[in-house]
């Protein structure tokens, strides 16, 4: 059975009771930033390729495109084929930009 546990909007965390796994999402996320982020409407997020950050759901998205760009928050995303290698940095690159911006206003704060 799993469990989620929710401290702000866009911060979770997933316990499954049989197996030990616990994974947390947003949890070194300042709650300031967390607000501004909410703040941005779904429209520009989806342009700036962080309207989605569940892995899953990249997952799922990646798998069932026909070829990578299809999947890609990336427009110039070139790779034609698929791989263990184009899965990984597809279905990263959400949080890695997110993580970016928050870097970006953690030093400009």
């Amino acid at each position: 059975m799993l469990s989620f546990s929710t401290k702000s909007k866009e911060d979770f965390n997933v316990s499954h009771q049989n197996t030990g796994i616990n994974l947390n999402v947003g949890s070194q996320l300042d709650d300031e930033f967390l607000n501004l982020m909410a703040e941005i409407p779904n429209p520009l997020k989806k342009i700036q390729g962080i309207s989605e950050l569940d892995s899953f759901v990249l997952s799922d998205k990646f798998f069932k495109a026909k070829t990578v760009a299809d999947s890609s928050i990336d427009p110039n995303a070139n790779m034609g084929s698929k791989s263990p290698v184009s899965f990984q940095s597809e279905t990263s690159k959400p949080q890695m930009k997110y993580r970016s911006y928050y870097e970006l206003w953690r030093r400009e704060k």
